[in-house]
């Protein structure tokens, strides 16, 4: 095993509120599009629940085009509030992450290592009525239709299709650190020797529970957020999949492929302070990015930009500011959900893409759309397209329950 963590990313896939594809999303953060919507497209009569007001990112049938407010509001076709949700965005990030890799299909013995917060388990409110329909009722016959979401499973689920590759498999559940968990643990599979090649990345849908369940904790804007703003009001939920394809360096060469870049380091620490807030001191991240660049045998000094968590909440914002500020001299930082939303077990992943791409075109993107961003907690916040500089870049995650990640990857030779 190498002193230097590294392994090869030779494909990679993306699908989110900014762009269909991994190209378009990276146009539409380019452009700081704003994608945010009110949510009217959830049934509220089948859920029983109202919604809050708010604003949130979703995937659309052609996401990154100009829509009319009442298109953005009808829901996609591809839509159905089950399992089917996830599996579908997953499936789309997985066959560019193929095809950009040039496979034709998933190799046998390839590890799978996929990130999500509330998956598909939130998608079972049709079920749950059911169940509680059935037991409130005298007659205790099976409902009609019986349990929608849970047959879907076996329909449209990828665990079923990856069972017989035979190759380490993993679902990683582990709040908004998720996705770049995924990615890390992924990759150490191949530094191990325990398969070439892996297919890792993320996965959320919007979902009313979540969306509730953030606004109940006061952390929800009204607005479009504003990452690291001075007067942000906090997140707007998105939704989306990205996926990476790892391998073994002898193995790419082996098959005549070039890297899209080079993982060279991946850290992760708990906080172990609190359920939802950071660690005042932001221990945990701090030992995540310290982990990350010992790893890559590298020093602060030697990242070019910081692809930021940067949800535009109070706490998070303040924590990741004064650790970028201490620990990072002049590097810049940027911030990509103001395009995206936060998207949960899917944001590391999304992010851990376009930190790729930014790196690929020695362009930092800008951090947001408005010009009248106000004053910033970050002087170096990229409030304008910035040089990627050195080659090599950092992409940050951090969570409830005090989970931090963090990825480094460096520009494809």
């Amino acid at each position: 095993m190498n002193d230097v963590f590294s392994v090869w990313v030779t494909g990679l896939g993306c699908v989110s509120a900014a762009g269909a594809d991994a190209s378009a999303t990276m146009r539409g953060v380019e452009k700081t599009i704003r994608p945010q919507t009110r949510p009217v497209f959830w049934e509220e009569d089948r859920s029983g629940f109202s919604c809050p007001p708010g604003l949130v990112c979703p995937v659309r049938d052609a996401p990154g085009q100009p829509l009319s407010v009442s298109d953005m509001q009808k829901p996609a076709s591809w839509r159905s509030s089950t399992i089917k949700d996830c599996t579908f965005l997953l499936r789309q990030a997985l066959e560019e992450a193929l095809r950009s890799a040039g496979l034709a299909d998933i190799p046998d013995a390839s590890g799978i290592c996929i990130g999500t917060t509330a998956g598909c388990s939130l998608h079972f409110l049709q079920d749950y009525s059911a169940a509680r329909k059935r037991r409130a009722s005298a007659d205790a016959a099976f409902p009609p239709g019986g349990y929608a979401a849970a047959e879907a499973f076996f329909d449209t689920s990828l665990a079923l299709d990856l069972a017989e590759r035979a190759g380490p498999a993993l679902t990683v559940s582990n709040a908004c650190t998720s996705g770049a968990d995924a990615i890390g643990m992924a990759a150490q599979w191949i530094r191990a020797g325990v398969c070439d090649i892996a297919l890792a990345g993320g996965v959320d849908t919007l979902n009313i529970l979540t969306y509730i369940g953030f606004n109940k904790l006061m952390v929800y804007s009204p607005e479009p957020c504003k990452p690291f703003a001075l007067n942000r009001k906090g997140l707007n939920l998105g939704e989306g999949a990205a996926v990476l394809i790892l391998e073994n360096e002898t193995r790419a060469r082996q098959r005549g492929v070039q890297p899209r870049a080079v993982l060279s380091g991946f850290g992760a620490a708990s906080d172990a302070y609190h359920l939802t807030a950071p660690h005042p001191q932001g221990r945990g991240l701090r030992a995540a990015i310290a982990a990350a660049l010992a790893q890559a045998g590298l020093r602060t000094t030697d990242i070019s930009f910081i692809n930021a968590h940067g949800t535009a909440t109070i706490e998070n914002d303040n924590i990741e500011s004064r650790i970028y500020n201490e620990i990072f001299a002049d590097t810049p930082v940027w911030a990509s959900k103001g395009s995206t939303g936060h998207c949960l077990g899917a944001s590391g992943a999304i992010e851990a893409v376009l930190t790729i791409l930014a790196l690929s075109a020695g362009v930092v993107p800008s951090s947001v759309a408005e010009r009248d961003y106000g004053e910033v907690l970050l002087p170096r916040l990229t409030l304008s397209p910035v040089p990627a500089g050195t080659g090599y870049a950092m992409s940050v995650s951090a969570g409830f329950g005090g989970g931090n990640a963090a990825l480094v990857f460096s520009r494809a030779i």
